[in-house]
């Protein structure tokens, strides 16, 4: 599967120095208080249960090297409620995706199942009892 969708900036996760890993702040122009979303390309390599992304299309069409890439093999990937959003995370980051519309949203989610990743075990509950609510 290929195709534009939403990628909140940050989403990267820190190792302390007694070795746990956590997700850094996201950042913005105005500090963490606001997160910024940026339209990529994405493209999901089943092959290698891979998803690539670029700035743009035609960079991948020029073959030029990915922004970012994310192995699917063991990711947990959660549907959240608002704004069509879902995440990608692995044991290096968390990766915050929306897309157009709902419909658009669960095709994305079957094709990146369909390509390794797995469904959250907390992903009802999560969905269910939003934090902050």
């Amino acid at each position: 599967m290929k195709g534009n969708l939403y990628k909140n900036s940050g989403g990267k996760k820190a190792e302390s120095s007694n070795g746990t890993v956590s997700a850094r702040p996201r950042r913005s122009s105005f500090g963490n208080a606001f997160s910024k979303w940026e339209k990529r390309y994405f493209s999901i390599s089943a092959s290698d249960a891979i998803l690539r992304y670029w700035k743009k299309e035609s960079d991948s069409l020029a073959g030029k090297p990915p922004s970012g890439e994310v192995k699917l093999t063991g990711a947990l990937l959660t549907v959240l409620e608002r704004e069509a959003s879902f995440c990608l995370e692995t044991r290096e980051r968390i990766l915050s995706l929306r897309a157009e519309n709902d419909a658009e949203r669960s095709t994305w989610v079957i094709s990146l199942l369909a390509a390794g990743a797995q469904d959250h075990p907390l992903a009802q509950h999560l969905a269910a009892h939003p934090a902050g609510v």
